[in-house]
């Protein structure tokens, strides 16, 4: 990619980050002129050639960052919600049958193996 076309991704990613602390320190680090009112912070990258390759990959890297802390987010939100269902089904299928539902044979067997416990 040439130095024209990374300029023009600068342009056109920009506003795909939140923070743009990272941009605005190499900005200010190298003594890049810039301005800043109330409307934001504003440099024009046709004046600063040689400092565009940096800038570039500073914005690549944090998109990609970005991207990924996204699908991180996803993921958990997913396996939140999996936990969730997964509890709601045990819950589901936890129920209790009254002993009067059993008849005298098995209702003797219900209460004898209440008195021993067994492992799975």
């Amino acid at each position: 990619m040439n130095i024209e076309e990374k300029k023009i991704f600068i342009y056109k990613n920009i506003n795909k980050i939140d923070h743009h602390n990272e941009i605005v320190d190499y900005i200010k680090t190298n003594d890049i002129k810039y301005t800043e009112n109330s409307n934001g912070f504003f440099v024009n990258i046709s004046l600063i050639d040689e400092h565009i390759n940096n800038i570039y990959n500073i914005l690549q890297y944090t998109i990609h960052n970005n991207i990924e802390n996204d699908n991180m987010v996803i993921k958990k939100q997913e396996m939140i919600i999996d936990n969730n269902n997964n509890i709601i089904k045990n819950t589901l299928n936890n129920y209790n049958i009254e002993l009067k539902n059993f008849n005298k044979k098995e209702n003797k067997i219900i209460i004898e193996s209440k008195k021993y416990k067994f492992d799975n």
